[in-house]
């Protein structure tokens, strides 16, 4: 997988690995993912995740003591549905994707591994939130400077979902 961080990309596979490795051992974890940009392409009408994004998403949700989050500004009802998940959290104009993150950290502990990922502008403060608590991936095709602590462009997302199940199969 691509990854790439301001100050170096050996630094950045350093954060990644050492989060994986803290995944792995956890009793419990939360994965938080940005819909529009991230999970489907940003459009109009909604966009629904390619088939193998979908499948992985339902594996993440299945596994045991892992909470996963989508974070979008549609209707909640709509993007659960498409996605056939449980949990979608609304942004509105008062909820940044920050206090969405400080939320999750708030309720899952601060010791709880929380990844986030997003790639929009609107996600750097979701990023700036999860420093100190996780791993805040910018998810798009060129990088750009941002407080994520890693960078990969989307076809990297896959393997990065294939990851997380592999750090959490212990707890099957």
């Amino acid at each position: 997988m691509l990854l790439r961080q301001t100050e170096d990309d050996s630094k950045a596979q350093e954060k990644r690995e050492r989060f994986f490795k803290r995944l792995a051992g956890a009793s419990a974890r939360a994965l938080v993912l940005d819909y529009d940009g991230t999970l489907a392409p940003f459009c109009e009408n909604l966009s629904v995740p390619s088939a193998a994004l979908g499948e992985l998403l339902e594996q993440i949700q299945r596994l045991a003591n892992t909470r996963l989050v989508i974070v979008t500004g549609r209707q909640t009802q709509e993007v659960a549905s498409s996605l056939g998940l449980a949990e979608v959290v609304i942004r509105s104009a008062t909820r940044n994707k920050g206090d969405i993150v400080r939320a999750v950290v708030r309720e899952s502990g601060n010791t709880v591994p929380i990844a986030y990922l997003g790639g929009a502008q609107s996600d750097e403060d979701a990023f700036a939130a999860l420093q100190g608590y996780g791993l805040s991936a910018l998810v798009r095709p060129q990088y750009r400077p941002t407080v994520a602590d890693i960078w990969f462009p989307p076809a990297g997302l896959i393997a990065f979902l294939e990851d997380w199940i592999i750090a959490c199969q212990g707890d099957r």
